[in-house]
């Protein structure tokens, strides 16, 4: 009777605690599973989030980099063409640029250039281009020198002989050293008169191609032109200065 009784109770005790080992078992296999699947969907997530980035950045302009603009204005100054001393902006959109530079002090001093360009290369620091350029300018230097500043020879208003042209030629030395050996006072006020009349505006009208390099502030264009005016062909189209970038994310 007792080992009957014994038997059972062992019996039992040995399936309750296989029961509740198979209870616990089952339960850490649950858990293992739901971890898992929080791991894979996680990973999931990651790859979807991936794949959307990847989609973005293939449907942008290959340029674009970050902390980059695609549109953007820029303004500064310059030295060069077209009127020595220029106030510059531009708007930059996707590859293309449009530009304005120029200054108008004076009536006989001004200039005024419009630039349609394209960008080859385009990054966060560095966008390299071509523009078309037109503009227009009028200078009047002190005492310029004719054909050494790239002038045509021109003929001034004075029919006095010996000074009718302001580059002389070789008779008109020759009738200026006359002059001053017979009437001295003749002749310094024939040469007052003709240093007066060298106060010239010259005038130019042209049309070129420019490559533009911008370099992190730093504008840079040097190309050639042809036109028509006082200047001879081919012309030196040329700007460098600093321009004030408005296409950056703060």
């Amino acid at each position: 009777m007792n080992k009957n009784l014994l038997f059972r109770l062992s019996f039992f005790l040995i399936l309750s605690s296989s029961t509740i080992l198979s209870q616990s078992d089952t339960k850490s296999n649950e858990e293992y599973l739901d971890e898992n699947k929080k791991i894979i969907n996680q990973k999931k997530d990651k790859v979807n989030e991936l794949e959307t980035n990847n989609k973005e950045r293939r449907e942008e302009p290959d340029f674009l980099v970050q902390g980059r603009k695609s549109n953007f204005f820029v303004l500064g100054g310059s030295i060069g063409t077209p009127a020595s001393a220029n106030l510059n902006i531009g708007y930059y959109f996707n590859r293309f640029v449009v530009r304005a530079s120029g200054m108008h002090y004076y009536p006989k001093w001004n200039g005024y250039q419009f630039d349609l360009g394209y960008s080859f290369y385009k990054t966060n620091e560095v966008i390299m281009g071509f523009s078309l350029v037109g503009g227009s300018y009028k200078v009047n230097p002190f005492n310029p020198q004719v054909g050494a500043g790239g002038q045509n020879e021109y003929r001034d208003s004075s029919s006095f002989p010996g000074y009718q042209y302001t580059n002389p030629r070789f008779e008109d030395t020759i009738i200026r050293a006359y002059i001053a050996n017979q009437d001295p006072q003749l002749f310094a006020l024939l040469e007052y008169d003709a240093s007066q009349r060298k106060n010239q505006t010259f005038s130019q009208n042209y049309v070129g191609l420019a490559y533009d390099l911008y370099l992190d502030g730093f504008f840079l264009q040097l190309g050639a032109g042809v036109g028509k005016g006082a200047y001879r062909d081919p012309q030196l189209i040329f700007q460098m200065g600093y321009v004030f970038d408005f296409g950056k994310n703060k």
